[in-house]
C-alpha cells in the first residue's frame, strides 16, 4: 500500500463519445447547476463542507459492514495514504487473534 499506482495514460476520446458527453451535460446543466462550466470553481468547494460521492459510499459501506459484522477502520500508518484510504480498510475486531486472514480489495 505504501507504492504510488501506476500513471494512466488516457486514451484518445472519439468524436462522437465526446459529443454526446458534451451534449448530455449540457442538457443535465438546467437541472444541475454544478454542471455548468465555471460555475462551482473548486476552491469553493474545499472552503465547505462538500463531500465526494464517493467518499459518501465508502463512509455507508463502512457503516453497513460495522453494523452487520462489527467490523472497524484500520488506520493506515502512512500519513499521506491515511486519508485516500479512510473507511476503506476494514478489519474484524479480533483480527490480531487469527491465524488466517483474507485480504479483499475493491474499488465501489
Amino acid at each position: 500500500m505504501g507504492e504510488p499506482p501506476e500513471r494512466l495514460s488516457p486514451k484518445p476520446l472519439n468524436v462522437e463519445a465526446a459529443s454526446v458527453i458534451a451534449n448530455v451535460q449540457r442538457i443535465h446543466s438546467q437541472y444541475w447547476q454544478c454542471l455548468k462550466p465555471g460555475v462551482v470553481p473548486m476552491q469553493d468547494l474545499r472552503r465547505t463542507d462538500a463531500q465526494r460521492a464517493s467518499d459518501m459510499m465508502r463512509k455507508a459501506q463502512q457503516k453497513e459492514l460495522e453494523d452487520k459484522f462489527m467490523m472497524l477502520p484500520l488506520y493506515v500508518q502512512r500519513e499521506k495514504l491515511a486519508g485516500a484510504f479512510e473507511n476503506q480498510v476494514l478489519v474484524t475486531p479480533d483480527l490480531y487473534k487469527a491465524n488466517k486472514i483474507l485480504l479483499v480489495l475493491h474499488d465501489p
